[in-house]
């Protein structure tokens, strides 16, 4: 059994994702590129590899893909959206840049942003492809990937940006793009940030984690997280939190190539511990898990935010209380709720009102919000 599932042996996603790190080089330099079939009508598509940085701060290799309107860019540069995926799970064999499809994602949403004018990329985050342990649900993680490709997307032949970005997600993505908008004006000063949008995004993790006994389709999303986190984190062990049987399934699961569904199928996550036990018994742990929790920071612009009352996978309450939790720190948050709606509809069905929020920040207008000042 390995120590740790963060030493285990990285899987192989293919030639394209193996390359030696370019020393002395920026946070968000292109390294490889491969033309690939376009996305949308009127673009072109390409799978990219470029650098980032870990959480112990030395550079990495993170891989995605770029879309690119094949129309003229605008006067001053292109303008771009930087998509972050749902869960998909912690496997090579669900590589987004590597033809992985799962409900709504970038391979659906590509041509929604190419018609607006905008380049879209999206990062299949740190550890999926490249080498490594994907550090799922490690916020700042997740931030440095999306970040780091729209700087990468501005060294593509023939483009000029416009230094203007926005950032979109679902699910873990929104998760993501909470965290992206967090770092962005310290991580890439050169760019502008207008907007984010988060759809359904994972939050409140410690919560997640402890209810996810009496909500047994959730354990897999535990599973992950625990697992990403000692991806992330040397000082955590999955060995002193989850039992040897527990461990051989997570070591079974991460040889398999198993993506998301699998994941969801385990139980028994702490060989008989309760979570809520877990989290008091293991500070180390549950101060990163808090960590990697949004809503803790004001964000500097507007977030539109998006969740149908019949989600079963992110439900409302955790998005609500996000919500409440962001405008009382003094982000401009509009949030928006769809009676009856489910996961996947929190973008499936409101792509027109996400480019609109999004156009309305490239256009400079103001934002408005559904916080309520207090009295």
């Amino acid at each position: 059994m390995l120590s740790s599932c963060a030493d285990a042996p990285p899987e192989d996603a293919g030639p394209f994702y193996r390359a030696k790190i370019p020393r002395d080089v920026p946070h968000g330099t292109l390294v490889k590129v491969e033309e690939l079939e376009a996305l949308a009508p009127d673009s072109r598509s390409y799978r990219v590899l470029y650098t980032s940085v870990a959480l112990d701060e030395s550079p990495i290799l993170v891989s995605g893909l770029v879309t690119i309107p094949t129309a003229a860019a605008p006067a001053n540069g292109f303008d771009v959206v930087s998509w972050a995926h749902g869960t998909i799970g912690l496997s090579d064999a669900c590589v987004p840049s590597n033809g992985f499809t799962a409900n709504h994602d970038i391979y659906a949403i590509a041509d929604e942003i190419v018609a607006e004018g905008w380049i879209a990329v999206a990062t299949d985050y740190e550890g999926l492809g490249t080498a490594g342990v994907h550090p799922y649900l490690v916020g700042t993680s997740e931030a440095r990937g999306m970040l780091d490709l729209v700087r990468a997307a501005g060294e593509m032949e023939g483009v000029t940006l416009s230094g203007r970005f926005s950032v979109w997600g679902r699910s873990q993505g929104g998760h993501a793009a909470l965290f992206a908008a967090e770092h962005a004006a310290a991580y890439v000063p050169e760019l502008d940030l207008v907007g984010t949008v988060a759809a359904a995004p994972a939050s409140d993790l410690s919560l997640v984690a402890s209810v996810s006994n009496s909500r047994p389709g959730s354990l897999g999303f535990v599973w992950q997280m625990l697992v990403g986190m000692a991806a992330a984190y040397p000082e955590l062990s999955l060995d002193e939190i989850v039992s040897d049987e527990a461990h051989a399934e997570i070591d079974r699961l991460l040889a398999s190539r198993a993506c998301n569904s699998e994941w969801s199928d385990v139980a028994e996550v702490f060989g008989g511990r309760t979570v809520i036990g877990f989290l008091s018994d293991y500070p180390d742990w549950a101060a990163r898990i808090e960590e990697s929790s949004p809503g803790t920071t004001t964000l500097p612009e507007p977030v539109l935010m998006i969740q149908g009352t019949a989600d079963d996978v992110v439900p409302i309450v955790l998005t609500s209380n996000l919500a409440t939790l962001m405008c009382s720190l003094g982000t401009v948050v509009d949030y928006r709720v769809y009676d009856g709606q489910s996961h996947n509809d929190s973008t499936a069905l409101h792509m027109e009102e996400i480019r609109g929020f999004t156009r309305d920040r490239f256009d400079g207008v103001a934002a408005g919000t559904t916080c309520v000042a207090a009295p």
